[in-house]
């Protein structure tokens, strides 16, 4: 926008402001359409493998069968109760 009073120097930096926007969003616009031509894609990862075994259903029942129950231990019994030493006389 020109001001009237603003002299003939307001009317050239209006227009340098211009050409510099527009050479920049230009710039951006060619950019966001042929940055990625000439990129080289990304090598691909390599495939995640996993070590599996086959199992027989007899080795699965096996497996998943609940656990025995063992036998309960004794029941600790307590110490004896040693005997009392007689009180020495002086």
């Amino acid at each position: 926008m020109v001001r009237a009073d603003s002299g003939a120097g307001a009317v050239s930096q209006v227009n340098t402001g211009t050409y510099i926007s527009g050479a920049a969003h230009l710039g951006l616009i060619a950019w966001a359409l042929l940055g990625g031509v000439f990129a080289r894609p990304p090598a691909p990862l390599p495939p995640q493998t996993t070590e599996v075994t086959i199992v027989s259903p007899q080795e699965f029942a096996a497996l998943t069968a609940p656990p025995a129950v063992a036998p309960a231990p004794p029941s600790p019994t307590p110490p004896e109760a040693a005997p009392e030493a007689a009180p020495e006389a002086t």
